[in-house]
């Protein structure tokens, strides 16, 4: 009955596993950019970088953010990976390894494509312009504020060039 049971979890967690959205990072000045999605290829730690209030409430695009991630950084690095958009940590692919895909987060129960695209097809259900005072805010939170605003039903949230895409899956 034991095996049974285990036999049974663990068919269930793999078919979360399996369930997860993938997303392909956009590059920035030849980087790859992880922003709220989570790196799935080897890699090593070689930093971090914060950035001042001053440089973000500088900025005027989500991607600008980033292009100050990598002016300040000060090591040799293949890609970023930040949750909030305030700090990033570097990395380093190891050697001769295959780039795959990240895993998508989900945020109150939605895909979050930030500076990434899907990996499958859609739809867009509705698209609206971030305004200045929220480039400055968190990465999280322009996502937990840009899902929150969306009075329709939709399956994730695409953001990047200034604009959220509220997107349904074909």
């Amino acid at each position: 009955m034991r095996k049974i049971i285990l036999v049974l979890v663990a068919i269930i967690f793999s078919g979360i596993i399996i369930a997860q959205e993938k997303g392909q990072p956009t590059k920035i000045k030849g980087k790859d950019i992880y922003a709220l999605l989570v790196n799935k290829t080897e890699f090593n730690n070689v930093g971090t970088v914060k950035l001042t209030e001053e440089q973000i409430n500088s900025t005027i695009s989500l991607e600008e953010r980033i292009e100050l991630f990598i002016k300040n950084a000060d090591s040799d690095f293949d890609l970023i990976m930040t949750r909030n958009g305030l700090s990033a940590i570097l990395m380093k692919y190891k050697d001769g390894v295959d780039i795959v895909p990240g895993s998508v987060i989900k945020i109150q129960g939605k895909d979050v494509y930030l500076l990434s695209s899907p990996q499958k097809k859609y739809d867009v259900l509705e698209s609206k312009k971030i305004l200045n005072k929220e480039i400055i805010m968190p990465f999280n939170k322009i996502v937990e504020e840009s899902i929150k605003s969306m009075d329709k039903d939709f399956d994730a949230v695409l953001i990047k060039n200034n604009t959220v895409d509220y997107i349904v899956y074909q």
